[in-house]
Order: C-alpha cells, then structure tokens, then sequence
C-alpha cells in the first residue's frame, strides 16, 4: 500500500517557496500463522535534503486460546490508557476481534417486562438496531450490536394483545467502557525508540480493564523505566447525564540525585442528545501536579540532565482542556467545533491555544469540508487565523459499479492571516 503527497508553501513576507514530496509504504508478507509489516515514509525537499524513516517493522501473531495477539519488533502502544510512544521489543494485547460482535465494544443492557408474549424492538436514531421475541416476564438483552459511542436507546415493548409501551435506555460511551465481565489487556516490554537523540532506555507498560457491572468498568495500569515509575487507577460509568471516565496517575521521577513525586487527575465526558444528534466526543480536562512527570517527560528529563548535548525543553503540562462537538445537517453534512487550551508549569504566562470550526459534506462522490483555524503558542502572545478547503475525489471503483474505491485524489488548501498559503 502506498500514498503519495506533495505540497508547496508560499510564505508572503521575506521567504522562498518551499516544495515538500512525500511517499508512505505499508508492505506485508503473510507466513503461516505470522504476519510480517513494515510502515515507512520518504521526504524530499526542493533545498536538496532528503530522509527515509522506518516507522515500523514487526511480527505479529494470534494466539487464539488467550484471545490475544503477540507482536515483535518495531511498533507503537495503544495509547489506550496512557500516551502512545514507540517501542522497540515484545507486546502481548487482547484482540477484540476474536469475542462474538456483540460483546467487542459496550452497550448497555436493555432490560423490562413483558405481560405477555411479545416483541421487542430497540431503536437508536430512529433505526431498528435490535429485535426480539420475548415470554411474558421479566426480560434482559445483553448481546444489543455496537452501535457507535452512544445515542439513547428507545425500547418498545409490543404485547400479544396489540398493547405498546415505550421507555429509554440512556447509551453514552467513552473508549474505557466495557461490557460487564468482559476485560481487555495489555504487556509491553523493551527499548523506548527516540528519534530526538540516542538515550533509549528500557521500558514496561502494562493495562488492564474489567467491566465490573453493566455500566461500570475498572482500570488500571503501570508504567516503569530506569529511574521512573508510575501508577493509574480509574474508572468510567454510563449515566443519564452521559459517560464519564476518572482516572489519577501517580509518577515517581529521579532525576540526577533529585526525587519528583507527583499525580496526575484527568476526566473525560461524552454524550449525544439523541433529540438533535448533537454528538460530546470526548470532552476533557486533566491536571498535572508540579513534580509529575510523564514517562516522555521523564526520560527526556534525565536524558538532558545527564547529557549537555541532549536538547530538552521542559513542556510539562500544568492543565489540559479539550472539546470535540458535531452536530449532524441533513443525511450528508456535519458542522463541527473542536478546540484545546494547555499550558506548562515552565511558563510563567501564556497557553497553547487551537480552535476550529467548519463543515464537511459530501456532493455525488466528492467529499469536501471547509474550517477555520485559530492558533497560539505560549512562546507568542499573536493569534494566528488559517481558512481551510480539502476536497477528497475517487478516482475510479472496483471491477463491480458498486466495488470499493481504490484510489482518491485529495486536495487541501491554506491561507493564513499573515498572507502566508499553503496547497498540498
């Protein structure tokens, strides 16, 4: 597999045009039960520099009676829990793929009471997700399909006598739910991969995750490297008022001969309103003590401190906020708000400001959206403002009218307040 893209950039005040190649290559080989992946990219530049980087490189297999999988070699965490970094060693995860489609993500349990024999239909948005013959009595469907990260569900009951009843299911889901009974975990051992300079000490991650009840799921997990240490426990629960997750991290850091011990407490929140649709993606806040240090933060700490050529800003974040909100317009657009505010306990003023706002739609088969973007770094006290226009055309179907598309044509074009633009 492969993409390809280039883009040219046109700053307006002092600066050359700048010409930008780059090529992805995803390549595979299958050997009996192992399956072989290598993920790389290509740069070129038009001021004659180039650079090739091996992203990753493994073996992976199943191994069915754990439902897992085991990877070897070059690859990246899951990010589930903790921040995704790479490393260079063994993983052993679970695989959802491998439990029945009913169980892989979490949806609630629908339960009621039936007078006599009769159907039961569930409904999200409007569409019938889940129908059932039901006796007279108490009933409980556990095995509803996943259906997205949320949306009400609407149950009605329809009796052998033409009788109906209806009532709702509240349905909000953030990624830490499971289903009750249902677990998810996750080994990672080796070297910490650093493109930045040549430290790469050793590394252990391991998660865990348990569906205590129907709406109720435990977490926890560990980090461990060479003079650092961390912990995180946490749950998440389903409401009426929509999904939370809560979980608080404590790190213990040396660096040179001093001990940081700090905690880190971070919330999560998702919700639709199933009367407009409008979708809550993931809405959070987190806070980070003054001597937390992440495991990134951590090793680049020690790195620095023990090796003056070693470049190392301190960015530890103080306090994090971000917020993803789409509100569907008719049966192909979608207007969007998404935004994120963070500083850094190193500064002593300013924050990481990124807003944007837009909308995306669709025309026959052309994909398009249109946004704009507000920015600012704490290093400058100026906002930024850039329009942007991307349209995604196909350039062809299989070999039946209505086979996959396999290749696409996309364009993105950028201007900024300061004149500068962009087309890639």
């Amino acid at each position: 597999y492969y993409s390809l893209n280039g883009y040219t950039s046109n700053p307006r005040h002092g600066g050359r045009q700048f010409n930008n190649l780059y090529l992805g290559l995803t390549s595979g080989l299958n050997l009996g039960g192992w399956r072989l992946r290598q993920r790389s990219t290509k740069n070129w530049s038009n001021n004659g520099s180039s650079s090739w980087n091996s992203l990753e490189s493994y073996a992976q297999r199943g191994i069915s009676p754990w439902r897992s999988q085991v990877l070897l070699g070059d690859s990246y965490t899951s990010g589930e829990l903790f921040d995704t970094f790479a490393l260079r060693g063994v993983r052993l995860f679970s695989d959802d793929r491998m439990l029945p489609d009913s169980m892989r993500s979490y949806a609630p349990v629908v339960r009621g009471l039936a007078d006599t024999n009769a159907v039961v239909t569930v409904r999200q948005a409007g569409r019938v997700i889940y129908e059932e013959n039901v006796p007279a009595g108490p009933f409980e469907l556990s095995d509803l399909p996943a259906s997205g990260y949320g949306g009400d569900l609407e149950v009605s009951v329809l009796e052998a006598d033409g009788r109906q009843s209806t009532f709702s299911v509240p349905f909000s889901s953030v990624p830490m739910l499971l289903r009750s009974g249902v677990h998810r975990y996750s080994v990672g051992m080796g070297k910490y991969r650093n493109s930045e300079f040549s430290d790469e000490p050793w590394v252990t991650e391991a998660t865990y995750q348990y569906g205590l009840t129907d709406g109720l799921t435990a977490y926890a997990g560990s980090q461990a490297a060479s003079g650092y240490a961390s912990l995180m426990v946490g749950s998440a629960i389903n409401t009426r008022a929509g999904a939370f997750s809560l979980d608080v991290t404590g790190a213990d850091t040396r660096i040179a001969s001093e001990s940081h011990r700090g905690f880190s407490t971070r919330l999560n929140y998702a919700n639709i309103l199933s009367s407009t649709g409008t979708r809550f993606s993931m809405a959070g806040y987190r806070y980070s003590t003054s001597n937390f240090y992440g495991l990134r933060d951590a090793i680049y700490a020690r790195a620095g401190r023990q090796d003056s050529r070693a470049f190392w800003y301190d960015y530890r974040v103080k306090q994090r906020f971000q917020v993803n909100i789409s509100q569907p317009v008719g049966d192909r657009g979608n207007f969007f708000v998404t935004g994120s505010r963070q500083n850094y306990w190193a500064q002593q003023s300013g924050s990481d400001l990124q807003f944007q706002v837009g909308y995306s739609g669709s025309y026959r088969s052309v994909n398009y959206s249109i946004y704009g973007q507000r920015l600012r770094t704490g290093e400058s006290a100026s906002l930024s403002n850039q329009i942007m226009l991307t349209l995604s055309i196909p350039l062809g179907r299989g070999a039946a009218d209505d086979g996959p598309r396999f290749n696409t044509l996309s364009s993105t074009v950028v201007r900024s307040s300061n004149g500068n633009s962009q087309v890639q």
